[in-house]
């Protein structure tokens, strides 16, 4: 692997790393801004719900005010004059689905309107809504799981019955129908963006009691401990947060509470629609990052080839110098940076070596002028293969033969001495041992 290529890839993992933390770190916080302004959304919107909801409670309970206000004294005593009074203004009064009724401080059903066969005469004391309006004398708003004459669940709203001394002898109670109605429907059958709703949830009884969704109508709440958030909205707490709900989906709530009947809204969304832009950013600032990944590599792999290219041609250079027919020469770079510094090294090493080559091809003439223009007969002597490299021209006139055959033959052909005395007197002769050796001619 080359040096561009490992700087190339060096940068761009230190850009990629780089970019995929400042990423991180943008879509963490944009999540939490986004998750905030959401959650003020939702909580608006709950709001908005919850004060609706309050409304119609309290146009109940002003309903059941205007028939109190007409009853005659005594009237759960005489509840004939009660049950025409009923019947005649129903149409009036008909915002209670399953009815209104008036019951005795026993909880017995003296009179109703419409009538509904078998409920006159029972008792319906363990009914929510008219134990406690009985009990406390104020205003009571309920749930109750499975009505025993409608056979569905309903809210009931009761308010306490008088008489003339002020002592509560009965109670005057609307009842609306669950999952019929569609009670709340206008305002709760609304959805909130495309995957959310709204809920009204009655911690008391545990259930949901209306929603934008029919299929969670009546759908019962959690255990305690399940989800959190849902513990926490049940306690009181109005706000906003994130939960996984039972099938296992993300979702953002908001919860605002109901005074009157001790319920709250759920305005709700899935994260998945509520972080959308966040996703869409996600992915533009992938595709973005990937653009410039490709743009800084190839930037940098440019830059690095300007850059390194006096390198590589002094590289190209320096192989050519070193085969066997290159002339070694200083090269001409003249740089102020680390390669012209290492061409200025390599040109005093050039020079360095053309100065002893120059100092040796010196040596070597005066070694030649002397050796040859010798009137002493000279002969060169391998002493590893045993033969004449080299003879002078005196050598040549005293032993007689061309020089072309004298250099080449074997020492045997002419000295008395045997190859291996002759490798050995020339070990000698290398190792300083000897200066000379003395042989004679055949």
């Amino acid at each position: 692997m080359t040096i561009k290529l490992r700087l190339t890839l060096a940068t761009i993992v230190v850009f990629v790393v780089g970019v995929c933390g400042l990423s991180l770190d943008a879509m963490r916080l944009l999540r939490a801004e986004l998750e905030q302004q959401v959650g003020n959304q939702q909580s608006s919107a709950a709001a908005f719900v919850a004060a609706y909801v309050e409304s119609e409670l309290a146009a109940r309970i002003g309903v059941l005010q205007r028939i109190a206000e007409e009853l005659p004294q005594g009237a759960v005593r005489r509840k004939d004059a009660f049950q025409g009074l009923l019947a005649a203004r129903y149409d009036e009064w008909g915002v209670f689905s399953g009815g209104i009724a008036l019951s005795a401080y026993d909880g017995r059903i003296v009179a109703e309107a419409p009538k509904v066969s078998g409920r006159v005469g029972r008792r319906f004391l363990e009914l929510e809504h008219i134990h406690e309006a009985l009990e406390t004398g104020r205003t009571s708003v309920g749930v109750t799981k499975n009505d025993r004459v409608v056979g569905s669940p309903t809210v009931g709203t009761a308010l306490p019955s008088r008489d003339e001394r002020g002592q509560v002898v009965g109670a005057l109670s609307g009842i609306t129908e669950l999952g019929v109605s569609g009670f709340m429907r206008e305002v709760l059958g609304a959805r909130y963006g495309e995957t959310g709703g709204y809920l009204l949830v009655s911690p008391q009884a545990q259930m949901v009691i209306a929603a934008s969704d029919p299929a969670r109508v009546l759908e019962p709440l959690p255990e305690k401990g399940r989800i959190p958030l849902i513990d926490r909205f049940a306690e009181g707490y109005e706000g906003a947060g994130v939960l996984t709900n039972l099938k296992g989906v993300e979702e953002l709530v908001a919860a605002k509470r109901v005074p009157t009947a001790g319920w709250y809204v759920v305005a709700l969304q899935t994260s998945a629609e509520a972080f959308a832009p966040i996703r869409e950013v996600q992915q533009r600032m992938l595709l973005a990052s990937l653009a410039m990944v490709l743009a800084i590599g190839l930037a940098i792999r440019w830059v690095l080839s300007r850059v390194f290219a006096p390198l590589s041609e002094t590289t190209t250079l320096i192989t050519a110098m070193s085969s066997s027919e290159g002339n070694l020469r200083p090269l001409g770079e003249n740089r102020q940076d680390e390669i012209g510094a290492l061409v200025n090294s390599f040109n005093r090493l050039v020079r360095k070596i053309q100065s002893r080559e120059h100092e040796l091809e010196k040596s070597e003439a005066k070694f030649r002028s002397l050796f040859e223009r010798n009137t002493c007969p000279m002969l060169l002597i391998d002493p590893l293969r045993g033969r004449f490299v080299g003879a002078n021209e005196a050598a040549v006139a005293f032993y007689g033969y061309p020089k072309e055959q004298l250099v080449g033959m074997s020492t045997s052909d002419v000295l008395s001495l045997s190859p291996e005395d002759v490798f050995n007197e020339g070990v000698r002769a290398v190792r300083l041992e000897s200066d000379a050796y003395y042989y004679v001619h055949r």
